[in-house]
C-alpha cells in the first residue's frame, strides 16, 4: 500500500509508524468491474466517516490506483514529527480494495520523538476497528480468508504502554531496522471473521507483539 513516492510528496507519514491490516481471499473471486470504481470509492469514504475513523469535515482523497480502489485521509506534515517530547497523533488512515478482492486498511500510530509504543491490548483495539471497516468490502465469494497485519516503521515501534508517549524520558531507538511483517499460519471462513472479529484481532495483535519482542 505504501511507497517511497508517497513519502516524498508528503501525502503519507515520513516518520510515523503505520499499522497495516490485510484481509486476503484464498478462493477465486469475481474481478471487480472498472466501471464501478467511482461508486466503490464513495462507499469507502462513507464507511470511514460513518465509523468515525475519519472525522467530519476532514479531507479524504482518492489515490490513483490501476489495480484497485484506494481512499485515504492524507497525512498532515505538521503532525508528522514532534519538536518536543510531547505525543503526536497523525490522522493518516486509509482503505484499499484490490481488483482481486484483497482489502487493506491502515493507520498511523501515535508517537513521540522516540517513536511509537504499542501493547497487545492497544493493537487489538485498533485492529478490530480496522477489521470492521474491511468486512463490508470482502468479496462474498471469498469464503476462505487469511488475515495478516504488519508495521511499516523501520524500527520506530517498541512494546510498552502507549500512555507513556510524551512522558518517558528514555527508550530504545532502533531506527533503520526492518519492518515487522509476521506470516499467517491459519485460514478462517468469512462467517468466522464476521462473528469473531475481536478474537481475530487479538490473535493478529499477539503475532505482531511476538515479532516486536524478538526485535529487541
Amino acid at each position: 500500500v505504501h511507497s517511497e513516492e508517497g513519502r516524498r510528496t508528503g501525502r503519507q507519514p515520513v516518520f510515523a509508524s503505520v499499522l497495516e491490516l490485510h484481509v486476503i481471499p484464498l478462493d477465486p473471486v469475481a474481478l471487480r468491474s472498472e466501471s464501478g470504481g467511482d461508486d466503490l470509492a464513495e462507499e469507502l469514504m462513507r464507511q470511514l466517516r460513518a465509523m468515525r475513523l475519519v472525522t467530519a469535515g476532514a479531507p479524504i482523497e482518492r489515490v490513483p490506483d490501476l489495480a484497485g480502489v484506494h481512499v485515504r485521509r492524507p497525512s498532515e506534515p505538521t503532525s508528522d514529527r514532534s519538536r518536543s517530547m510531547g505525543p503526536t497523533s497523525n490522522p493518516y488512515f486509509g482503505i484499499r480494495v484490490s481488483n482481486a478482492g484483497t482489502v487493506a486498511v491502515y493507520q498511523a500510530l501515535p508517537s513521540d520523538v522516540l517513536g511509537s509504543l504499542v501493547s497487545q491490548h492497544d493493537l487489538a483495539e485498533r485492529l478490530v476497528k480496522m477489521l470492521e471497516a474491511a468486512i463490508p468490502f470482502i468479496p462474498r465469494d471469498g469464503q476462505r480468508l487469511v488475515v495478516v497485519a504488519c508495521l511499516i516503521d523501520e524500527g520506530r515501534t517498541n512494546l510498552g504502554d502507549p500512555a507513556l508517549l510524551g512522558v518517558r524520558t528514555s527508550g530504545a531507538m532502533s531506527f533503520g531496522r526492518a519492518d515487522i511483517m509476521p506470516s499467517a499460519d491459519s485460514t478462517l471462513r468469512r462467517e468466522q471473521l464476521i462473528g469473531a472479529a475481536h478474537m481475530v484481532a487479538l490473535e493478529v495483535a499477539a503475532r505482531l507483539c511476538a515479532q516486536l519482542a524478538q526485535r529487541r
